[in-house]
């Protein structure tokens, strides 16, 4: 891997990050990918740009020069040659797609282009790796975002939970409904008897209408209660969740929950999507829901082929030597030579110190 010099295209530019990468809540996993990807680079034998990434900038366009790769981070825009990564639900999975991100992306948009490769899944396989992932996630308490460890106030023993996002976020643009509007047709379905609604503000949710909404809301019904304890406490205790396109509803697809959604995102399939409040009843006593089968050749699916690992080098070496050969890009074979080099050095370092133990 070299910097290109004046006047020379780079093969692949690499757009960085930085303000990620200084997130006290997740920069350490964005940090993890990029070491990663400059030593993935590094054995391709090829010229990289840096770019310096701002925040905002998800629409920016993405535009390579004939031959050239742009490794992009956190953007959604038209496919040509721009392998566009961003973070998922759950650490250290990014997603790699042509198109962008959740309900933006290749696999939202065009869903039937990958149904061949969902189905061929085998599903022994991939029901003992979410048993495994899902042992991990629960005991680690893992997810996008710091969990509380303390339990918090008991929940009630029958409940639907809701967990809420943030309202500017760009993919809100995707939502069918109001949030708020779904949360209210909940309260009524529940009415005397019916399971209670049991709501987490998302932990980054700063928005009066969200805080008024929820004290009225909350003074309004005794069927209400506002959570602030783990996800996945609240998950693995809900008969279903309903989301419009947060992450927490894939969460829940790991815990094999019934999930109703109302917003586009790139997991909807998996889910029982629903377009009006109309439909919210019907959706939570199971109609319309995928198989069991179904969503979990999903989920494998999608952490193993439209995912890659932060600390997956081999596997993100791939998709980048991939994304290179259908634009055209070279390779310098000159470069290998170097790295070869400076690892016959390494090798006679190591030998050295092994022989003086």
């Amino acid at each position: 891997m070299a910097a290109p010099r004046p006047g020379r295209v780079a093969d692949v530019v690499l757009e960085v990050p930085a303000g990620w990468f200084r997130s006290p809540l997740d920069g350490d996993r964005h940090r993890r990918l990029y070491v990663s990807l400059l030593v993935a680079l590094s054995e391709l034998d090829v010229m990289v740009q840096p770019l310096a990434l701002p925040y905002g900038a998800d629409t920016a366009p993405r535009n390579p020069a004939p031959g050239q790769v742009i490794v992009s981070y956190h953007s959604r825009g038209p496919a040509g040659d721009v392998l566009r990564l961003k973070e998922s639900y759950l650490p250290p999975y990014y997603t790699v797609d042509r198109l962008g991100y959740s309900g933006f992306s290749e696999l939202a948009t065009a869903p039937e282009r990958f149904a061949p490769q969902i189905a061929a899944m085998p599903l022994d396989d991939v029901r003992e790796m979410l048993g495994k992932l899902r042992r991990e996630v629960i005991d680690a308490n893992l997810s996008k975002y710091p969990q509380p460890e303390t339990p918090g106030p008991d929940v009630p023993g029958r409940y639907v939970f809701m967990p809420l996002q943030t309202m500017n976020d760009p993919v809100a643009t995707l939502w069918r409904l109001d949030p708020f509007d779904v949360l209210r047709c909940l309260l009524q379905i529940a009415g005397e008897d019916g399971p209670s609604i049991v709501v987490k503000r998302h932990p980054l949710c700063k928005s009066r209408r969200v805080a008024r909404e929820l004290a009225d809301l909350s003074a309004a019904h005794d069927k209400l209660s506002v959570a602030e304890t783990s996800v996945h406490r609240l998950i693995a205790g809900a008969t279903a969740v309903v989301g419009a396109n947060t992450g927490v509803l894939f969460e829940a697809l790991i815990h094999r929950k019934p999930v109703v959604s109302f917003g586009g995102s790139d997991f909807a399939s998996a889910t029982t999507q629903i377009a009006s409040l109309d439909a919210l009843a019907p959706a939570l006593a199971g109609e319309g829901a995928p198989r069991a089968e179904d969503r979990d050749r999903f989920l494998g699916w999608y952490l193993t082929r439209h995912c890659l690992r932060a600390d997956d080098i081999p596997e993100i070496k791939r998709r980048i030597e991939a994304a290179m050969k259908e634009a055209g890009a070279r390779r310098r074979p000159g470069r290998a030579t170097r790295r070869h080099w400076l690892r016959a050095f390494g090798l006679v370092e190591e030998t050295r110190r092994i022989l003086k133990t």
